[in-house]
Parts: C-alpha cells; sequence; structure tokens
C-alpha cells in the first residue's frame, strides 16, 4: 500500500511551534507524518519561511530565542521531506505570473502539482484566490 502525500506551507508547519488558530489540525497532521501513515513534502524554501517566522515572533516579543531555535532543531529531524526548488522554478514562476499570487506560494503549489498530490495551507488568502482553478488545495 502507497502512503499518500501531500505538500504542506510553512503556514501550517509554523502552528507547529506556536499556539495559532487551526493549530489541532496542523498537530494532528504532523503525527500522521510521524507515525509514517502520510508523507509530507515541501520545497526546502520552507525551512528559510518558518525560521524567518520565529524570528520575526523574537523580535516582536511573542516567542523567545529557545523557542526559536527549539523549532528549528525540530525542523532539522521532522520537516517534511524537502524537495530543491530549482527544478519547479520555471514552472513556479509562470503560475505566478498567471495567478498573481507569489513566487513562494506557487513553489509549493508547482511541487503539489507534479507530485499528484494536495497542497495544505493555512493562508486563507492564497487559499481562496487560487482555489477555484486548482481543487487540490485545501485549507487546514
Amino acid at each position: 500500500m502507497a502512503l499518500t502525500q501531500a505538500v504542506v506551507d510553512s503556514s501550517v508547519v509554523v502552528k507547529w511551534f506556536f499556539p495559532e488558530p487551526s493549530r489541532p489540525e496542523a498537530l494532528r497532521l504532523l503525527q500522521l507524518y510521524r507515525d509514517a501513515k502520510i508523507v509530507l513534502l515541501a520545497p526546502s524554501l520552507l525551512i528559510t519561511e518558518v525560521c524567518n517566522v520565529c524570528c520575526k515572533k523574537v523580535r516582536r516579543g511573542s516567542a523567545t530565542a529557545s523557542v526559536a531555535k527549539t523549532a528549528y532543531r525540530f525542523l532539522e529531524t521532522f520537516s517534511p521531506v524537502l524537495v530543491e526548488e530549482r527544478g519547479l522554478m520555471h514552472e513556479a514562476m509562470t503560475l505566478a505570473l498567471t495567478t498573481g499570487q507569489s513566487i513562494y506560494d506557487c513553489l509549493y503549489l508547482t511541487l503539489a502539482l507534479r507530485r499528484g498530490c494536495d497542497l495544505i495551507t493555512a493562508d486563507q488568502k492564497f487559499h481562496a484566490a487560487v482555489r477555484p482553478t486548482f481543487p487540490s488545495v485545501l485549507r487546514l
């Protein structure tokens, strides 16, 4: 039996570390991944995006440096399967130009389209913008 796979974006992974709306759903997805019941994928950009959010939270005083470092160490072990974005860039650029969405979001979308799987996001604005054209984009 093949494992189900899905692409997750940074808006989902950040919820693994911080109390935000939809965190319980994000943690359930993480548990499925850790239990090897699903394969989670992401462009390697995910690590940079999550670390950036962690640093912003520290600067704003809503997280400590210790929490940010712990999140990074956790990602070193339990990050989704990371895919180099260079091979995704041409298609992602085309999607970004045609949808008006960021190249960052379109890298996740391109990976999901290439793998023929769902993209799970917690980004309401992105979801609303692309869901009509790409029904495999699901909101957490």
